[in-house]
């Protein structure tokens, strides 16, 4: 909550309190997005879960889970956490693994957006990268934070860029039967393509609107924030 008592200092406590809930907003938005996402790539594998009831009751089951994990304490939420950072590495692992070598210099090539929609893209891609920021909020808790902090950030962002860059040359470079932009899990169907070769607002709405939704929530608490440093400098 470092951005509202930043902006609370700087415009007031109206600001302050309006950030708060703007916080409050991405949050919801983030959890209502994920669930969705989980869908579309579980639908992949199991087609019939896309359909209303299957895909509620899906959602219920991951929401419910994840508070029951928080429920039951600190402790159990960090090993979830931890089981759940491998879990989302390792097939990301595998995948780049898997489809470097794979990757076809025409189907590269054409790899082209219908209908390109470069506002909805650069949201996403917001959204994407969102939540490096929440790596402050243990800050005073480090030992030396002016001098870790700054380098913890730039190579969590490196890593997690190499990743997506690679993530998404192997989505382009291998999905050739339709292109890859049109596909509403396109992870998914390259890694059924792979391993088919090496083996031979939740329920209201949808993963990209809710992601746009919090990109755009995220990028006005971003944007006071800034200004707070540069009012609070002048003070």
């Amino acid at each position: 909550m470092a951005a509202c008592t930043c902006t609370r200092a700087a415009f007031g406590p109206v600001v302050g309190f309006e950030v708060g809930w703007l916080l409050i907003w991405t949050r919801v938005l983030s959890a209502a997005a994920n669930p969705n996402l989980f869908v579309l790539c579980l639908a992949e594998l199991w087609p019939e879960v896309a359909a209303d009831a299957p895909r509620a009751v899906v959602m219920l089951v991951l929401a419910g889970t994840v508070a029951i994990t928080n429920v039951i304490g600190v402790r159990g939420a960090a090993w979830a956490i931890d089981f759940l950072t491998i879990a989302k590495l390792a097939p990301l692992a595998l995948l780049i693994v898997l489809g470097l070598p794979q990757i076809d210099a025409d189907t590269l090539a054409g790899q082209v957006a219908a209908d390109p929609d470069w506002t909805q893209a650069i949201l996403i891609m917001m959204f994407a990268f969102s939540g490096f920021e929440s790596a402050l909020l243990p800050a005073g808790e480090m030992r030396d934070p002016k001098r870790d902090l700054a380098f913890a950030l730039l190579v969590r962002l490196a890593i997690v860029a190499a990743v997506y860059v690679l993530v998404q040359l192997v989505v382009v470079g291998v999905v050739a039967d339709a292109a890859a932009a049109a596909r509403k899990a396109p992870l998914a169907s390259t890694s059924g393509i792979l391993l088919f070769a090496a083996a031979s607002l939740a329920l209201a709405g949808s993963f990209a609107g809710n992601a746009i939704f919090s990109a755009i929530v995220r990028l006005v608490y971003y944007a006071l924030t800034c200004a707070a440093l540069i009012v609070l400098r002048r003070k």
